[in-house]
């Protein structure tokens, strides 16, 4: 769990895009866990550069509905 907060903040506020990225790249293994959902959504609605917003968007198309 540390491990994935820590890909997480990353993801939402480090400075270099291709860091952030390889955040989303690097989740989508554990992208059944809501709090990866959650930031994915949150970064796919919010974020200022559109790399990460489709990134986020491209990592959300996999993920498995909730029933």
């Amino acid at each position: 769990m540390e491990v994935r907060d820590a890909v997480l903040a990353a993801l939402m506020s480090d400075p270099s895009a291709t860091v952030r990225i390889e955040a989303v790249r690097l989740l989508q293994p554990v992208d059944v866990d809501s709090s990866v959902r959650q930031v994915l959504h949150t970064v796919a609605n919010q974020d200022g550069d559109p790399s990460i917003r489709s990134a986020s968007l491209n990592a959300l198309k996999n993920v498995p509905q909730i029933q």
